[in-house]
C-alpha cells in the first residue's frame, strides 16, 4: 500500500471514528437552582443520553457509550423539548457495528418527579422503541 492511500485510510478513520460537528452552535444549558423536591429530573440509560434542552445543549457530551451509559438532566418543572440520542453498538468476527439514532420528545415535566429514558426493552441493544417513565407514578409513555 503506497504512503499516500495508507494516510488516507487513516484520515478516514479518524475522522468517522471521532465525528464532526454539525447544525446550529447552541449555547449550553443552565440546569435550574431548584430545590429537589420543587424540580424533575430524567436519566438516559441504555446507550440514551439527552443531548438538547429546549434548543441549548448539554455540555460535556462528547462521548458516547454503546448500548449502556446515559446522562441525568434536572429540569424546572413544566414543558421541554428535547432532542435524544441512542447509541447502539454490536461487535464480532473482528467486526464492530454501531448505529446512532435521535428523537424530538416533547414532554410536560411534573414537578419533584424524576423520569428515565431509553428503550422499552433494555436487554436488547437494538430494540428501537423508546420510552419515558414516570419513576414516581409508575406511568410510561411510548415515543
Amino acid at each position: 500500500m503506497s504512503r499516500q492511500l495508507l494516510l488516507l485510510v487513516i484520515l478516514a478513520m479518524l475522522t468517522s471514528a471521532g465525528g464532526c460537528a454539525s447544525g446550529p452552535n447552541l449555547p449550553d444549558y443552565v440546569a435550574p437552582t431548584l430545590a429537589a423536591d420543587q424540580a424533575s429530573s430524567i436519566d438516559g440509560y441504555a446507550g440514551t443520553y439527552i443531548t438538547v434542552v429546549d434548543n441549548t445543549k448539554i455540555p460535556g457530551q462528547w462521548l458516547f457509550m454503546e448500548n449502556m451509559g446515559g446522562n441525568k438532566v434536572v429540569l424546572a418543572p413544566g414543558p421541554h423539548h428535547l432532542t435524544i440520542e441512542r447509541h447502539t453498538g454490536s461487535g464480532g468476527g473482528g467486526m464492530m457495528l454501531h448505529n446512532t439514532a435521535r428523537w424530538a420528545v416533547d414532554h410536560d415535566f411534573k414537578i419533584g418527579h424524576d423520569y428515565e429514558i431509553g428503550p422499552e426493552n433494555r436487554w436488547n441493544p437494538f430494540n428501537s422503541t423508546m420510552v419515558i417513565k414516570d419513576k414516581k407514578d409508575g406511568t410510561i409513555k411510548s415515543l
